[in-house]
């Protein structure tokens, strides 16, 4: 009699088991699904995009090309903003900038506050054209860019379009491409970006501009 109460009651306690290991088989493919083949809908792309905007340690390269190519590395923490150009370093802090030309040996000094703004610009790019609905959605695909798993979209009205890839994990962006019409010429004009960033890594020493105490001209614009 007393085996049979422990045979009842194992059973009793193996049904949840068993049903929490059917929903967990059932559960299980459609969740890959959702992860690895559902397109993503517009409002989806720009809440992914959206996980940027929390972002406040970023180190990104990025690599402008048109009819030539631009390069700029940006150093951005706690609200400060190294941009290190081809010849030239600025540093932007407390709407306080120090420009170092370095080929000229010139410093110049000045208020503004456009050019964390701008960079902030840069990255929200993305989502800006997302957001505007003159632009027709369209899910491309999933793929790999550099061995960043990424989504595609693209973003067409008119004779303009946007080939945009998302980071799946951060939300940045990791190429743009744009092809548009030039105002007041009968031809297309394009322009690729291409974003390479690591996100926490900048440290306070990387953000310090190249000693300027000697041969260097100094320039005050306040």
């Amino acid at each position: 009699m007393k085996e049979k109460k422990t045979e009842k009651k194992t059973f009793i306690l193996a049904v949840p088991t068993v049903i929490i290991i059917i929903v967990f088989l059932i559960a299980m493919p459609i969740m890959i699904y959702r992860k690895n083949f559902k397109p993503l809908s517009r409002d989806e792309s720009i809440t992914l995009s959206k996980k940027i905007l929390s972002i406040d340690n970023i180190s990104c390269e990025i690599i402008t090309k048109s009819e030539d190519e631009k390069v700029v590395d940006y150093k951005f923490k706690d609200n400060v903003l190294l941009s290190n150009y081809n010849d030239a370093i600025e540093l932007t802090e407390d709407d306080k900038c120090t420009y170092v030309d370095l080929k000229e040996k010139q410093v110049y000094n000045y208020n503004s506050k456009n050019n964390i703004d701008n960079f902030k610009s840069l990255l929200n790019s993305a989502i800006e054209i997302l957001e505007n609905d003159d632009y027709d959605y369209e899910f491309v695909k999933y793929e790999k860019i550099n061995g960043i798993k990424v989504a595609t979209v693209k973003l067409t009205k008119d004779d303009s379009e946007f080939i945009i890839s998302i980071d799946r994990s951060t939300g940045m962006p990791v190429k743009i491409d744009g092809e548009y019409n030039i105002k007041n010429e009968d031809k297309k004009g394009d322009i690729t970006t291409i974003f390479r960033y690591q996100i926490g890594q900048v440290q306070d020493d990387d953000l310090k501009l190249p000693d300027t105490t000697e041969g260097f001209n100094i320039n005050n614009m306040d």
